[in-house]
């Protein structure tokens, strides 16, 4: 075994002396007192609480015995015919709930222990705050809309494709398009996989229908991927220029888009656009 340094057994003379002098009480809530409390407790084979819980315990034991003794001296000056100013619950001996030590659970599940003053207690619960929700994501509509994200005006027709193609429940009005486009009588409210568009020159496709989708599945498409590996949301046409020209839209959304622009990393390339949408 290593001898002791001079300097280590002084540490160690103090460390004694000061434990010595000053004793802990029955319902001393320090750490060293909790541990030897459980460890006689676990001795037995009994549950012993958290640490914060038994902090609490030990703290209201500690003021119901205070209250007591106060109550005393409170009779006792009212016998000696002394003034007294208390409430009737405290001349009662009634201890209010709110004024006794509690352990305040967080929505983040961890706890923390408050004193017994009420006072205190109202600042720490005011601090407490409900955990704020995810933003929920837009839908494809809102998402070509809003100057937020591309801030786009749609057709009626361009609008019920969009909502048609990812099951968005239609109106009475885009119905009438729908029936008139695909002949069907119902709303399929289906987000399908698949969708073919017959439409001629100048009618938005890679505009407003393209363009949009591209971006918002690249978003929130919400894809699961294995460790290592990068989404990819590859862009198809008849040509390299026909891709080109879709490709240019999708790269002047996303740099001018107030909420995109702080996605986009580095440069946009000539047939590339990377986003971190921070999943």
């Amino acid at each position: 075994m290593a001898k002791l340094t001079d300097e280590q057994l002084e540490q160690r003379r103090k460390a004694s002396a000061a434990g010595t002098a000053a004793p802990h009480d029955t319902l001393c809530g320090c750490p060293q007192c909790y541990y030897r409390a459980r460890k006689i407790s676990r001795g037995g084979g009994q549950d012993f609480p958290s640490r914060v819980d038994w902090a609490a315990s030990q703290e209201a034991e500690r003021a119901a015995r205070a209250k007591v003794v106060e109550d005393a001296r409170v009779q006792a000056e009212q016998a000696a015919g002394v003034v007294v100013d208390v409430d009737a619950d405290q001349a009662k001996g009634v201890v209010d709930d709110e004024d006794m030590p509690r352990v305040v659970t967080q929505p983040d599940g961890s706890r923390v222990f408050v004193a017994s003053d009420k006072a205190s207690s109202d600042a720490v619960d005011s601090t407490i705050k409900a955990p704020e929700q995810p933003e929920a994501p837009p839908d494809i509509v809102t998402f070509t809309e809003s100057p937020d994200w591309l801030g786009l005006d749609l057709s009626a027709p361009q609008r019920t494709l969009l909502k048609a193609s990812n099951g968005i429940p239609l109106s009475e009005e885009e119905m009438g398009y729908f029936r008139a486009c695909t002949g069907r009588t119902t709303d399929p409210r289906t987000n399908f996989p698949t969708v073919v568009v017959i439409a001629g020159a100048r009618a938005g496709k890679d505009s407003r229908l393209v363009a949009p989708t591209a971006l918002h599945e690249a978003i929130f498409g919400g894809h699961s991927i294995s460790k290592g590996e990068t989404p990819t949301v590859a862009l198809y046409a008849q040509g390299k220029d026909a891709a080109t020209v879709t490709f240019n839209y999708i790269s002047d959304y996303a740099t001018k888009s107030p909420r995109i622009s702080e996605m986009v990393e580095g440069e946009p390339l000539r047939t590339r656009l990377t986003l971190d949408n921070g999943s």
